[in-house]
């Protein structure tokens, strides 16, 4: 079987290449006084009733007119492009508590926040921790993240203090990669649906296997969608 039949090209919108999207700003929301001055108001309104971040869902940070933004955003990571980017966030009006519980509060409209690691901890922050000792998370020490795909649908990531040095933040499309392994070595395509056993970097709390007793792919589908 050819890799044209069994391995067939992907063309979707989410599948670019950074030429492709360099010149568009759709992608882009920006933040306007309405929209923070909601914010605030929610923060403040979460603050005051004391609810822990973890515990705080969508009925709790009520930003009705970004509504039609949100569905929009929804949009984009499910049909669109895969990521979008919010502008504006007054970063310097919030202390870092705030700061934390305006991003949970942005997500709970667009998704369930979820643990991100064996920690359990539902909001990591990426800094360099080698002073305590445990840098087994890449976003916890100073080597350089390369590039990966995380085990949830979706990640935010807030930008609140420029690094001294580094810091940039990539992103790609995973189905662009697929079509320029198709192009240049689709003898590889067969082993990353196949996929490998994983090794986790943090030994699980459940008392589960580090290495999974299964094969992970790399490439699949779901939902008919690849």
């Amino acid at each position: 079987m050819t890799k044209s039949t069994q391995f067939p090209p992907i063309s979707e919108p989410w599948v670019w290449k950074a030429n492709d999207i360099k010149n568009r700003n759709d992608w882009v929301y920006w933040l306007n006084k309405a929209d923070i001055q909601e914010m605030e108001e929610a923060v403040l309104s979460v603050r005051k009733r004391g609810i822990k971040l973890e515990d705080v869902e969508k009925t709790d940070f009520p930003l009705p007119g970004m509504e039609e933004k949100f569905f929009q955003m929804r949009e984009d990571l499910d049909n669109g492009l895969g990521f979008f980017l919010i502008k504006g966030m007054p970063v310097d009006q919030f202390n870092q508590e705030d700061l934390e519980l305006a991003l949970w509060g942005i997500g709970t409209h667009i998704g369930v926040g979820v643990s991100q690691s064996f920690r359990g901890d539902r909001l990591g922050h990426v800094m360099d921790m080698s002073h305590t000792g445990d840098v087994r998370r890449s976003y916890r020490s100073p080597r350089p993240l390369r590039m990966h795909a995380d085990p949830v649908d979706v990640v935010g990531l807030l930008c609140h203090k420029k690094a001294k040095e580094g810091g940039l933040s990539l992103i790609a499309s995973s189905m662009a990669v697929y079509n320029s392994i198709r192009e240049e070595q689709p003898k590889f395509l067969p082993t990353l649906f196949k996929g490998f056993r994983y090794r986790s970097t943090e030994e699980p709390p459940s008392g589960d296997p580090i290495v999974t007793p299964y094969k992970v792919p790399v490439y699949g589908k779901v939902d008919n969608r690849q």
